[in-house]
């Protein structure tokens, strides 16, 4: 084997630590966006329960629904984040803004679209899980307030 092959195949696989090193500093906030959300969603119930436990099993089966809607939202602002990232590294500032741009608007309307199909489709997805009729009904009443359009578009510029 020459000095040049050993070389070559040193240097392939630095690039490959390197990339793999990017990957987890990319990755690693996005785990932690959605462990807080976790967190925040069992505390949330956590709290509930100590009003009942009926009102606490509305919110379990509703979070399930939610998640679903939060979890496209945030995959859009992650596609947002690698692309002005890309834009950044290639030292082109003025896409990156402009693809920003775009996230934020393409992230508003997927809330927008989002909360008015929760707010249709939630009672529907509910009324399939055979829920009780209380706990449909809290059940219901929180994600119709989770979904309502105006919450929605505060949580998207959130994520975006």
């Amino acid at each position: 084997m020459s000095a040049l092959e050993t070389y070559d195949g040193q240097d392939r696989m630095r690039r490959q630590v390197r990339a793999n090193a990017t990957l987890f500093h990319l990755s690693f906030p996005l785990f932690l966006q959605s462990l807080v959300a976790l967190v925040v969603m069992l505390f949330d119930t956590m709290i509930i329960s100590a009003y009942s436990a009926g009102a606490a099993a509305a919110v379990s089966i509703a979070n399930q629904i939610l998640m679903v809607a939060f979890e496209v939202s945030t995959l859009l602002g992650i596609g947002g984040v690698i692309l002005i990232s890309r834009a950044l590294g290639a030292g082109n500032e003025a896409q990156a803004r402009a693809i920003a741009a775009v996230a934020i608007v393409a992230n508003t309307g997927l809330g927008i679209g989002l909360g008015v199909v929760l707010a249709i489709a939630g009672p529907l997805v509910l009324s399939l899980m055979e829920t009780t009729d209380a706990v449909a009904r809290d059940a219901r009443l929180y994600i119709l307030f989770l979904s309502s359009p105006g919450l929605q578009f505060v949580l998207t510029l959130k994520r975006a």
